[in-house]
C-alpha cells in the first residue's frame, strides 16, 4: 500500500484526474482518497516509481510518500 499526501488535491476533480491517471497505468488498482487530508491510498501491482511519476506527470507534487516528506 502506497500512501501519497498531495496538498493540491482538493477537490473531487482533482481527486477524479488523479484516480483516472493511476486506473489508466492498473485498471486492478484499489484506490482510497481523502480530500480532508489530501492523502491517497493505491494498492497495485505496479513499483511505487511508476505511480508517483504518473500522479506528477499529471501535474500534481506529491508532498509526502508513506509519511515521509518528499524534498
Amino acid at each position: 500500500m502506497l500512501k501519497l499526501t498531495i496538498d493540491a488535491m482538493t477537490c473531487n476533480h482533482c481527486a477524479n484526474t488523479i484516480k483516472s491517471a493511476i486506473k489508466a497505468l492498473d485498471r486492478c488498482a484499489l484506490i482510497d482518497i481523502n480530500l480532508a487530508d489530501n492523502e491517497i491510498k493505491i494498492a497495485s501491482m505496479r513499483t511505487k516509481h511508476d505511480l508517483i511519476t504518473t500522479v506528477e506527470r499529471i501535474g500534481y507534487r506529491i508532498n509526502k510518500v508513506n509519511g515521509e516528506v518528499v524534498t
